[in-house]
Protein backbone atom coordinates (compact mmCIF):
# COMPACT_ATOMS: atom_id res chain seq x y z
CA UNK A 1 0.00 0.00 0.00
CA UNK A 2 1.42 3.36 -1.00
CA UNK A 3 2.03 5.88 1.75
CA UNK A 4 0.28 9.20 1.46
CA UNK A 5 1.11 12.58 2.94
CA UNK A 6 0.61 16.29 2.60
CA UNK A 7 3.01 19.01 1.59
CA UNK A 8 2.66 22.65 2.58
CA UNK A 9 2.57 24.64 -0.65
CA UNK A 10 1.55 27.94 0.95
CA UNK A 11 3.50 30.84 -0.52
CA UNK A 12 6.05 32.42 1.81
CA UNK A 13 5.02 35.51 3.71
CA UNK A 14 6.56 38.90 2.77
CA UNK A 15 9.03 38.52 5.63
CA UNK A 16 9.96 34.95 4.73
CA UNK A 17 10.65 36.04 1.14
CA UNK A 18 12.65 39.06 2.42
CA UNK A 19 10.54 41.32 0.19
CA UNK A 20 10.53 44.07 2.82
CA UNK A 21 14.18 43.82 3.77
CA UNK A 22 15.73 47.21 4.53
CA UNK A 23 19.49 47.59 4.20
CA UNK A 24 22.03 50.30 3.31
CA UNK A 25 22.04 51.31 -0.36
CA UNK A 26 25.83 51.22 -0.62
CA UNK A 27 27.71 47.93 -0.14
CA UNK A 28 30.53 47.76 2.42
CA UNK A 29 33.64 49.64 1.29
CA UNK A 30 37.10 48.08 1.36
CA UNK A 31 39.06 49.62 4.28
CA UNK A 32 42.28 50.39 2.45
CA UNK A 33 45.52 50.46 4.45
CA UNK A 34 47.79 52.01 1.84
CA UNK A 35 48.55 52.43 -1.86
CA UNK A 36 49.52 48.77 -2.26
CA UNK A 37 47.00 47.17 0.08
CA UNK A 38 45.85 44.25 -2.06
CA UNK A 39 44.53 42.14 0.77
CA UNK A 40 41.27 40.40 0.00
CA UNK A 41 38.87 38.30 1.97
CA UNK A 42 35.55 36.52 2.01
CA UNK A 43 32.81 35.95 4.57
CA UNK A 44 29.61 33.93 4.53
CA UNK A 45 27.13 34.86 7.26
CA UNK A 46 23.82 33.49 8.48
CA UNK A 47 21.30 36.17 9.45
CA UNK A 48 18.43 35.46 11.83
CA UNK A 49 15.64 38.04 12.11
CA UNK A 50 13.59 37.71 15.32
CA UNK A 51 11.81 41.09 15.49
CA UNK A 52 10.75 43.72 12.92
CA UNK A 53 12.68 46.54 14.57
CA UNK A 54 15.85 44.63 15.46
CA UNK A 55 19.05 43.99 13.55
CA UNK A 56 19.57 40.30 12.75
CA UNK A 57 21.66 37.98 14.84
CA UNK A 58 24.77 37.19 12.81
CA UNK A 59 26.59 33.86 12.70
CA UNK A 60 29.85 33.45 10.80
CA UNK A 61 29.71 30.40 8.54
CA UNK A 62 33.03 31.08 6.81
CA UNK A 63 35.48 33.95 7.09
CA UNK A 64 38.90 34.97 5.84
CA UNK A 65 38.43 38.72 6.40
CA UNK A 66 40.95 40.58 8.50
CA UNK A 67 39.54 42.37 11.54
CA UNK A 68 38.86 45.81 10.03
CA UNK A 69 37.04 44.24 7.04
CA UNK A 70 34.87 42.16 9.36
CA UNK A 71 34.07 45.30 11.36
CA UNK A 72 32.86 47.00 8.17
CA UNK A 73 30.59 44.03 7.39
CA UNK A 74 29.27 43.93 10.96
CA UNK A 75 28.37 47.64 10.92
CA UNK A 76 26.69 47.15 7.54
CA UNK A 77 24.58 44.24 8.79
CA UNK A 78 23.65 46.14 11.94
CA UNK A 79 21.48 48.41 9.77
CA UNK A 80 19.41 45.54 8.34
CA UNK A 81 15.73 45.44 9.32
CA UNK A 82 12.76 43.25 8.37
CA UNK A 83 9.81 45.54 9.23
CA UNK A 84 7.09 43.23 7.89
CA UNK A 85 8.11 40.37 10.19
CA UNK A 86 5.06 39.00 12.04
CA UNK A 87 4.90 36.67 15.07
CA UNK A 88 3.48 33.95 12.83
CA UNK A 89 6.66 34.07 10.72
CA UNK A 90 8.82 32.91 13.60
CA UNK A 91 12.54 33.41 13.04
CA UNK A 92 13.46 34.23 9.44
CA UNK A 93 16.93 33.12 8.34
CA UNK A 94 19.01 34.09 5.33
CA UNK A 95 22.58 33.56 4.16
CA UNK A 96 24.67 36.30 2.55
CA UNK A 97 28.22 36.43 1.24
CA UNK A 98 30.66 39.36 1.20
CA UNK A 99 33.92 39.59 -0.69
CA UNK A 100 36.60 42.27 -0.59
CA UNK A 101 39.21 42.58 -3.30
CA UNK A 102 41.61 45.41 -4.01
CA UNK A 103 43.48 43.52 -6.71
CA UNK A 104 43.75 44.09 -10.46
CA UNK A 105 44.10 40.34 -11.10
CA UNK A 106 41.30 38.80 -13.12
CA UNK A 107 39.24 36.05 -11.43
CA UNK A 108 40.38 32.60 -12.54
CA UNK A 109 37.79 30.25 -14.09
CA UNK A 110 36.49 27.41 -11.95
CA UNK A 111 37.52 23.78 -12.18
CA UNK A 112 34.76 21.46 -13.47
CA UNK A 113 34.24 19.98 -9.99
CA UNK A 114 33.80 23.39 -8.35
CA UNK A 115 30.44 25.14 -8.28
CA UNK A 116 31.59 28.22 -6.39
CA UNK A 117 34.84 30.22 -6.31
CA UNK A 118 34.68 29.89 -2.55
CA UNK A 119 35.57 26.21 -2.83
CA UNK A 120 39.13 27.28 -2.05
CA UNK A 121 37.94 28.16 1.45
CA UNK A 122 37.23 24.46 1.94
CA UNK A 123 33.56 25.10 2.71
CA UNK A 124 33.69 26.86 6.06
CA UNK A 125 37.16 27.90 7.20
CA UNK A 126 36.78 30.66 9.80
CA UNK A 127 39.86 32.54 10.90
CA UNK A 128 40.05 34.22 14.33
CA UNK A 129 37.96 37.41 14.44
CA UNK A 130 40.80 39.43 15.94
CA UNK A 131 43.94 40.12 13.94
CA UNK A 132 47.19 38.72 15.23
CA UNK A 133 48.88 40.85 17.90
CA UNK A 134 52.63 40.83 17.30
CA UNK A 135 54.87 42.28 20.00
CA UNK A 136 57.24 44.50 18.01
CA UNK A 137 59.78 44.47 20.85
CA UNK A 138 60.45 40.86 19.95
CA UNK A 139 60.27 41.27 16.17
CA UNK A 140 63.98 41.24 15.42
CA UNK A 141 65.41 43.30 12.55
CA UNK A 142 64.32 41.28 9.52
CA UNK A 143 60.99 40.40 7.96
CA UNK A 144 59.61 37.26 9.60
CA UNK A 145 58.30 34.73 7.05
CA UNK A 146 56.32 31.75 8.30
CA UNK A 147 54.32 29.09 6.45
CA UNK A 148 52.04 26.74 8.34
CA UNK A 149 49.72 23.82 7.57
CA UNK A 150 46.46 23.58 9.55
CA UNK A 151 44.88 20.12 9.72
CA UNK A 152 41.20 20.10 10.67
CA UNK A 153 40.32 16.56 11.73
CA UNK A 154 37.63 16.86 14.40
CA UNK A 155 34.21 18.47 14.60
CA UNK A 156 33.40 22.16 14.19
CA UNK A 157 34.67 23.08 17.65
CA UNK A 158 37.97 21.23 17.36
CA UNK A 159 41.05 23.45 16.88
CA UNK A 160 43.36 22.52 14.02
CA UNK A 161 46.68 20.81 14.40
CA UNK A 162 49.24 23.42 13.30
CA UNK A 163 52.52 22.39 11.70
CA UNK A 164 55.27 24.85 10.72
CA UNK A 165 56.40 24.16 7.14
CA UNK A 166 58.86 27.03 6.85
CA UNK A 167 60.19 29.62 9.26
CA UNK A 168 62.57 32.40 8.40
CA UNK A 169 61.74 34.17 11.63
CA UNK A 170 62.56 34.70 15.27
CA UNK A 171 61.14 32.10 17.66
CA UNK A 172 58.64 34.54 19.15
CA UNK A 173 57.12 35.24 15.72
CA UNK A 174 56.66 31.52 15.04
CA UNK A 175 55.00 30.96 18.42
CA UNK A 176 52.68 33.94 17.84
CA UNK A 177 51.52 32.60 14.47
CA UNK A 178 50.96 29.06 15.76
CA UNK A 179 48.96 30.23 18.78
CA UNK A 180 46.80 32.55 16.65
CA UNK A 181 46.13 29.85 14.04
CA UNK A 182 44.90 27.43 16.69
CA UNK A 183 41.85 29.67 17.14
CA UNK A 184 40.76 28.93 13.55
CA UNK A 185 37.74 26.70 13.11
CA UNK A 186 35.62 24.90 10.52
CA UNK A 187 32.18 25.17 12.13
CA UNK A 188 30.40 23.07 9.49
CA UNK A 189 32.52 19.98 10.20
CA UNK A 190 31.07 16.87 11.83
CA UNK A 191 32.99 14.26 13.81
CA UNK A 192 34.21 11.63 11.39
CA UNK A 193 34.54 13.98 8.39
CA UNK A 194 37.68 13.50 6.32
CA UNK A 195 40.59 15.70 7.46
CA UNK A 196 41.17 18.97 5.59
CA UNK A 197 44.61 20.59 5.35
CA UNK A 198 44.97 24.31 4.63
CA UNK A 199 48.24 26.12 4.07
CA UNK A 200 48.77 29.75 5.04
CA UNK A 201 51.75 32.10 4.90
CA UNK A 202 52.54 35.09 7.10
CA UNK A 203 54.90 38.05 6.87
CA UNK A 204 55.51 39.93 10.11
CA UNK A 205 57.46 43.16 10.05
CA UNK A 206 59.77 44.73 12.64
CA UNK A 207 59.09 48.36 13.67
CA UNK A 208 59.94 50.98 11.05
CA UNK A 209 60.04 48.54 8.14
CA UNK A 210 57.39 48.93 5.44
CA UNK A 211 55.93 46.10 3.45
CA UNK A 212 57.49 45.61 0.02
CA UNK A 213 55.30 44.59 -2.90
CA UNK A 214 55.63 44.15 -6.64
CA UNK A 215 54.31 47.30 -8.30
CA UNK A 216 52.59 45.25 -11.01
CA UNK A 217 50.08 42.52 -10.29
CA UNK A 218 49.62 41.24 -13.83
CA UNK A 219 52.13 40.84 -16.66
CA UNK A 220 52.58 38.76 -19.79
CA UNK A 221 54.56 35.52 -19.87
CA UNK A 222 57.57 36.91 -21.74
CA UNK A 223 58.01 39.78 -19.27
CA UNK A 224 57.65 37.38 -16.37
CA UNK A 225 60.32 35.02 -17.73
CA UNK A 226 62.66 37.96 -18.18
CA UNK A 227 62.44 38.44 -14.39
CA UNK A 228 63.38 34.82 -13.61
CA UNK A 229 66.78 33.28 -13.00
CA UNK A 230 67.32 30.93 -15.95
CA UNK A 231 64.20 29.94 -17.92
CA UNK A 232 66.31 28.29 -20.67
CA UNK A 233 67.87 25.78 -18.26
CA UNK A 234 65.49 22.90 -19.02
CA UNK A 235 65.25 23.52 -22.79
CA UNK A 236 61.47 23.30 -22.93
CA UNK A 237 59.01 23.85 -25.74
CA UNK A 238 55.29 24.47 -25.20
CA UNK A 239 52.44 24.84 -27.66
CA UNK A 240 49.78 26.95 -25.97
CA UNK A 241 47.40 26.41 -28.88
CA UNK A 242 46.69 22.98 -27.38
CA UNK A 243 45.93 24.46 -23.94
CA UNK A 244 42.70 26.42 -24.57
CA UNK A 245 44.66 29.65 -24.89
CA UNK A 246 44.81 32.45 -23.94
CA UNK A 247 44.58 31.96 -20.20
CA UNK A 248 45.81 33.40 -16.92
CA UNK A 249 47.70 31.73 -14.09
CA UNK A 250 48.34 32.96 -10.58
CA UNK A 251 51.91 32.59 -9.31
CA UNK A 252 52.92 32.82 -5.63
CA UNK A 253 56.64 33.14 -4.98
CA UNK A 254 58.03 30.91 -2.26
CA UNK A 255 61.22 29.76 -3.98
CA UNK A 256 63.82 28.69 -3.41
CA UNK A 257 62.85 27.95 0.21
CA UNK A 258 59.61 26.19 -0.82
CA UNK A 259 58.07 25.27 -4.18
CA UNK A 260 56.29 28.18 -5.81
CA UNK A 261 52.52 27.84 -6.24
CA UNK A 262 50.96 28.19 -9.70
CA UNK A 263 47.33 27.60 -10.58
CA UNK A 264 45.11 28.18 -13.60
CA UNK A 265 41.92 27.68 -11.60
CA UNK A 266 40.49 25.23 -14.13
CA UNK A 267 43.10 22.51 -13.46
CA UNK A 268 43.19 21.58 -17.15
CA UNK A 269 45.27 18.42 -17.71
CA UNK A 270 46.73 19.82 -20.97
CA UNK A 271 48.39 22.59 -18.95
CA UNK A 272 49.79 20.44 -16.14
CA UNK A 273 53.35 20.03 -17.49
CA UNK A 274 53.60 23.74 -18.30
CA UNK A 275 52.31 24.76 -14.87
CA UNK A 276 54.74 22.41 -13.12
CA UNK A 277 57.60 23.95 -15.12
CA UNK A 278 56.41 27.48 -14.39
CA UNK A 279 56.33 26.72 -10.67
CA UNK A 280 60.03 25.83 -10.83
CA UNK A 281 60.96 29.27 -12.17
CA UNK A 282 62.30 31.53 -9.44
CA UNK A 283 62.51 35.29 -9.68
CA UNK A 284 65.86 37.05 -9.79
CA UNK A 285 66.30 39.16 -6.65
CA UNK A 286 68.85 41.89 -6.13
CA UNK A 287 69.76 40.55 -2.68
CA UNK A 288 68.72 37.95 -0.09
CA UNK A 289 67.07 40.81 1.80
CA UNK A 290 64.80 41.57 -1.15
CA UNK A 291 63.95 37.88 -1.57
CA UNK A 292 63.00 37.73 2.09
CA UNK A 293 60.89 40.88 1.85
CA UNK A 294 58.91 39.60 -1.16
CA UNK A 295 58.41 36.04 0.07
CA UNK A 296 54.78 35.05 -0.46
CA UNK A 297 53.96 37.83 -2.95
CA UNK A 298 51.81 36.81 -5.87
CA UNK A 299 51.10 38.00 -9.38
CA UNK A 300 49.08 36.98 -12.39
CA UNK A 301 50.72 35.85 -15.63
CA UNK A 302 48.93 36.20 -18.97
CA UNK A 303 49.68 33.23 -21.22
CA UNK A 304 49.01 33.94 -24.93
CA UNK A 305 48.30 31.64 -27.83
CA UNK A 306 51.30 30.50 -29.87
CA UNK A 307 54.43 28.64 -28.84
CA UNK A 308 57.25 29.07 -26.34
CA UNK A 309 60.50 27.54 -27.54
CA UNK A 310 63.42 27.60 -25.12
CA UNK A 311 65.25 24.65 -26.59
CA UNK A 312 68.96 25.03 -27.26
CA UNK A 313 69.71 26.09 -30.84
CA UNK A 314 72.59 24.55 -32.79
Amino acid sequence: MAASGTTDVSPPSPAQSLSCLQRPEQPPKFPERGNYDRTGGFARVKLQFTAPDKAPDVQLLANSLREDMLDVVTRHLDRYRLPCLQPADGTVSAVQEFEFSNSQKAPLPLAPDETTPRGRLEVCYTRPKQDMVFDVLNAGREVNNIVIAMTFAGDGEQPPEVKVLHAQAVRFAVDTVVEWARWSRMPCRKAGDSPVVLRQSFRLYPPGQQRQVLKVEQLNLVDFLAMTENPQAEGVRFDFNTMACPFNVNYTMYGPALPNEVTDGEKKPDRAIFIDWLARQNLKFSSPKQARALFGEDLQIRVPCGQLDLQAKT
